[in-house]
């Protein structure tokens, strides 16, 4: 469920940065505290380890790990909270749960954090249960960012309102938005003067023209894998609505395979290689 609210504030982020604003952002938000504030008292009254009244667990994280001198933090306080204290919050919880993974919703925790996190343009996300700067993801500002500052103007505007579609789906519909970065490929392959109807067609024009190597197949083949993968997914479930199987981390490899392509071909002085991660495929 997709409250209007939530729709228009999420419409308002895409339209800037479909403009080529950047609005990723190192503070969580008050509305995104509140959420994770929410799924955490949530999980709290399912179990009784290991919280307590006061949380005294938590606040024994943040002594050891870094030496704040707290008692105890509650959901109340994280909502108070503001800067590094929350984010060390968020790392601290993401510790616990993973020191207790049987705590009812604990194994669920990364992906609702990271979905918040990304909803709200969080330059953080949990990683192996712990909460890491995105900028230190050298995918993030190799070829996410430049993508973004690549695709501007009239002549890209479609393929850079794809792209930007494809990294708002993610956190809601991986499937969608795998689709969508496959679209910002064809945009971008006709934005470049490539002919044909279809992906398949834009792409052998582009190798016709040059544009592509005879190196680029591996990927092009890892691109079409995944496009029939998510395709025949939805295909299959008679719902074109529904979320797929598709995880999370697919849809940023396709994001991320796709935007290297899309800087190669836009911007062939700072090419990117992102045929090691097609192993993963």
């Amino acid at each position: 469920m997709v409250l209007p609210s939530t729709r228009k504030r999420r419409d308002q982020a895409a339209a800037l940065e479909a403009e080529g604003q950047r609005l990723w952002v190192d503070e969580v938000p008050r509305q995104a505290r509140v959420k994770i504030a929410t799924q955490w008292e949530g999980m709290a009254r399912e179990g009784p380890f290991p919280f307590n009244e006061d949380q005294t667990h938590v606040a024994e994280i943040l002594r050891r790990e870094e030496g704040r001198d707290v008692r105890k933090v509650t959901p109340e306080q994280f909502i108070a909270s503001s800067g590094h204290y929350a984010l060390d919050i968020i790392g601290a919880l993401c510790l616990l749960f993973s020191i207790a993974p049987n705590f009812p919703g604990a194994k669920g925790w990364p992906d609702f954090v990271n979905n918040v996190l990304e909803d709200y343009r969080v330059a953080y996300r949990v990683v192996d249960d712990e909460l890491v700067p995105i900028e230190s993801d050298e995918l993030h500002v190799e070829v996410t960012v430049p993508v973004l500052g690549l695709l501007v103007g009239d002549r890209f505007g479609q393929a850079n309102r794809a792209y930007v579609k494809a990294l708002k789906e993610i956190p809601t519909d991986p499937s969608d938005a795998i689709t969508d970065a496959a679209t910002a490929l064809e945009e971008t392959l006709v934005a470049l003067g490539c002919k044909g109807n279809s992906l398949g067609d834009l792409i052998k024009d582009a190798r016709k023209t040059g544009l592509l190597a005879a190196h680029d197949a591996k990927l092009e083949a890892g691109i079409f894998k995944f496009l029939d993968w998510a395709s025949a997914d939805r295909s299959q479930s008679g719902d074109g609505h529904r979320v797929s199987d598709a995880s999370r981390a697919d849809a940023w490899l396709m994001v991320h395979i796709v935007g290297a392509l899309i800087i190669r071909l836009v911007d062939p002085g700072q090419a990117r290689s992102p045929v090691g991660y097609l192993n993963q495929l």
